[in-house]
C-alpha cells in the first residue's frame, strides 16, 4: 500500500557551500540555494545596474529581472568557463543597457535629464552627470564600468561580451564625446 510518503530530501547547508555548490543545489531545485545565491550577489548586481543606469528605480527593476532570468536559465550557465558572479554581473549590465536603449527611444534627452537619467553620484558634479547622460549608451557603459566600478579592460570585455578592441574603441570615443560635451557647454 502506497501512502504517498516520499523521503524528504536532505537539507543542504547553504552557508557552507561555494557558488558552484549552490548552483548545483539550485539546479536540483533547492530554494534555499537560490536564496543564498541571491543574498551573496544582489548588492553587486544592484550596484552594477545603478552605475550603468544612474537611477535607483531602474537599478531595482534590473536587479529583479536579472535574478529572474538567471534562475530561469541556470541550466545554461557554463560552470566550467565562468563564475556565477561574473555571469550574473554580465546579465545585469546587459539588462541595464537594454533598458536604457528602450527608454532612450521613448524619452527625449531633456526629459531623461529631468528625471535624473544619470545620477550615479549623489552630490557629484552635475555638469559631468548631465554630459554623461548624453553619451551614447554603449560608450557610457564602458566609461562607468571603468571609472565608477574600477573594472579593467579585460573585465569590461568579459562583462559586456565584446572583444577588448571594442572596449578600447568605445572608451576612446566615449571620452572624446564626454570631453566635447563638457568643453562645449552642451551639458
Amino acid at each position: 500500500m502506497d501512502l504517498g510518503v516520499r523521503p524528504v530530501k536532505e537539507c543542504v547547508d547553504v552557508d557552507a557551500l561555494s557558488d558552484p555548490g549552490l548552483v548545483a543545489a539550485a539546479l536540483d531545485g533547492d530554494a534555499e540555494a537560490r536564496g543564498a545565491l541571491f543574498t551573496r550577489h544582489w548588492r553587486m548586481v544592484w550596484r552594477r545596474a545603478y552605475t550603468v543606469t544612474g537611477r535607483q528605480d531602474l537599478a531595482d527593476d534590473v536587479t529583479q529581472d536579472t535574478f529572474e532570468r538567471a534562475f530561469r536559465h541556470l541550466a545554461t550557465f557554463d560552470r566550467e568557463r565562468a563564475s556565477f558572479g561574473a555571469w550574473i554581473a554580465r546579465i545585469a549590465v546587459n539588462r541595464s543597457i537594454d533598458l536604457l536603449r528602450a527608454e532612450r527611444r521613448t524619452l527625449p534627452i531633456d526629459a531623461a535629464l529631468e528625471v535624473g537619467a544619470w545620477d550615479a553620484e549623489p552630490g557629484g558634479d552635475r555638469a559631468l552627470q548631465a554630459a554623461l547622460a548624453r553619451v551614447d549608451v554603449d560608450r557610457r557603459s564602458v566609461l562607468v564600468l571603468r571609472y565608477w566600478l574600477d573594472l579593467s579592460g579585460a573585465e569590461i570585455a568579459e562583462t559586456l561580451g565584446v572583444p577588448i578592441g571594442t572596449v578600447n574603441s568605445r572608451m576612446s570615443r566615449g571620452l572624446s564625446e564626454l570631453r566635447a560635451l563638457l568643453e562645449g557647454g552642451d551639458a
